[in-house]
């Protein structure tokens, strides 16, 4: 890959993997090119993102991003941090890459990177894991007129950029990546088989409603932890088949549920938490 330098997003002003608790490698007297090779020819782990201090020349390797997770991003007026966007999708994430949907909604800024027309979701997202020119962190897909648009900002990183589509087909998918290593299996029981329910899991695994809660009252309650984190702990549970989370990311507290809103239950406004509705149980009733 010629110019492989070229391949970081920058973003000035804060940084990432300083702490020993999320630091995976650390260098000193170092300038910025050949550290961000150093990230790209690293093989003891995935380095994903880099964290450079220009006026001390140290830098800080890790494999996780601001979007993976966003708690340990910290203000600091000398660094720089900077994504490593030349990774596959089988490097881009520890666990199982999944999008989540959010009902009529568009990015509102000039970010697309291409659009591509009469194209099913499938092919769409497919589109978006294998692109090499350009690193997909969304898509907006309208299922009437089968139009799919490719971007490499999402709704975390262009929050207030967030639009009501003019058309009610139009929504959008943000890719997340889960934190279970790949290999680690789901639990095999009657309660998550509808993991398994055509032998894949499918790609769109949550619903997001913003500034939502489900009314009624929630199975258990995690806290100290990630948005990935809390998605892979619904779908990943063994005692109940967890059907819908709300989570924080104020508080950091996921809460989950044997409950959605198809159970009677309302989606009730709270601005401190979003609602997700896990896909994945609706998929199985579908396929039994």
């Amino acid at each position: 890959m010629n110019h492989r330098v070229s391949h970081f997003v920058y973003s000035t002003d804060n940084n990432i993997g300083q702490s020993e608790s999320f630091q995976s490698e650390s260098l000193a007297n170092q300038e910025l090119r050949p550290t961000l090779e150093w990230c790209l020819n690293e093989f003891g782990f995935v380095c994903r993102s880099v964290s450079y201090d220009a006026t001390a020349r140290s830098c800080w390797l890790s494999r996780f991003t601001r979007r993976s997770h966003p708690e340990l991003l910290e203000d600091d007026a000398n660094s720089d941090y900077l994504e490593n966007t030349c990774l596959n999708a089988e490097r881009r994430c520890d666990g199982p890459i999944i999008f989540v949907k959010e009902e009529n909604k568009r990015l509102g800024g000039p970010f697309e990177v291409d659009i591509y027309t009469n194209l099913s979701l499938i092919e769409c997202q497919a589109q978006c894991l294998r692109a090499e020119k350009y690193f997909c962190r969304s898509l907006e897909y309208d299922e009437q007129i089968r139009r799919c648009i490719i971007f490499e900002e999402d709704s975390m990183s262009q929050k207030d950029d967030l639009r009501t589509s003019s058309s009610p087909t139009h929504d959008l998918y943000d890719l997340v990546c889960l934190d279970s290593p790949k290999g680690s299996e789901f639990p095999e029981n009657s309660l998550t088989s509808h993991l398994f329910a055509d032998g894949r899991r499918p790609d769109t695994a949550f619903q997001r409603y913003r500034n939502s809660r489900l009314g009624g009252e929630f199975h258990s309650e995690i806290t100290g932890r990630s948005l990935s984190e809390c998605l892979d702990e619904c779908l990943r549970q063994a005692s109940f088949q967890c059907r819908s989370a709300v989570y924080s990311d104020r508080f950091r507290i996921c809460r989950l549920s044997r409950f959605n809103q198809r159970d009677g239950h309302r989606i009730i406004y709270d601005a401190d938490y979003d609602y997700y509705e896990n896909l994945m149980s609706m998929y199985y009733r579908h396929f039994t």
